[in-house]
Parts: structure tokens; C-alpha cells; sequence
């Protein structure tokens, strides 16, 4: 802020480098909101008891033969495995799946200096 530019690239340079601070500034505080959930627990609960009438009536109505149940079993695996992703997106620094915050901690310091 206190640097004068002294002709039009350098003024457009300061430009450009304000904006950049002020859309870094704004990913900072959209990382700051998105501490709490997103997802409200009572729509996981709901999800996950829909999910298990599902299958369970599968299973009431399907033959007991060992395919049968590896195929239930196959097909339970890969829902709760989209399942457990969704909760993970709702949370992207914590959980099984997680992106690094060493590019924003980078940045911070950057312009902290």
C-alpha cells in the first residue's frame, strides 16, 4: 500500500498484486467458515438408515447361496465407501481423504513478510 508507482506497468504490477492479496485474503476466511459441517447429521442418519433397509430387504429377499451374499456384501462395501467420501468432502483437512494446507500456509507467509 505505501509503494508509489512510478509509471503504468508499475502501476498496473500494484494492481494486480492487490488483487491477488485481496483473493488469497478471501480464501483464508472461506477456509475459516468451512470449519463447521456442511452436511447436517440428521441427513446422514436418515441416509445411512435408508441404506440399511435397502440392503436388508436384499437380503430378506434374495436366495442364501454364497454368491448372494458376496454380492450384497460386494455392493454394501462400495456404499459405504461412497458414503464414507462424502462425509470426507464435507471435511477436506481432516478424515481418510485430505488436501495439504501447505500451499495456503506457503502464501501466508509470503505475505506476512
Amino acid at each position: 500500500m505505501a509503494l508509489k508507482p512510478g509509471n503504468n506497468p508499475q502501476q498496473w504490477l500494484q494492481s494486480q498484486a492487490m488483487r491477488l492479496v485481496n483473493e488469497v485474503a478471501t480464501a483464508r476466511w472461506a477456509l475459516v467458515q468451512q470449519s463447521s459441517s456442511g452436511i447436517p447429521r440428521a441427513f446422514l442418519v436418515v441416509l445411512g438408515f435408508w441404506l440399511l433397509l435397502v440392503f436388508v430387504s436384499f437380503g430378506l429377499f434374495a436366495p442364501p447361496n454364497t454368491l448372494t451374499i458376496a454380492a450384497l456384501f460386494v455392493c454394501a462395501l462400495a456404499v459405504s465407501g461412497a458414503f464414507q467420501l462424502v462425509v470426507d468432502i464435507d471435511a477436506p483437512f481432516q478424515g481418510t481423504v485430505r488436501i495439504s494446507s501447505t500451499p495456503m500456509r506457503h502464501a501466508l507467509e509470503e505475505i506476512s513478510r
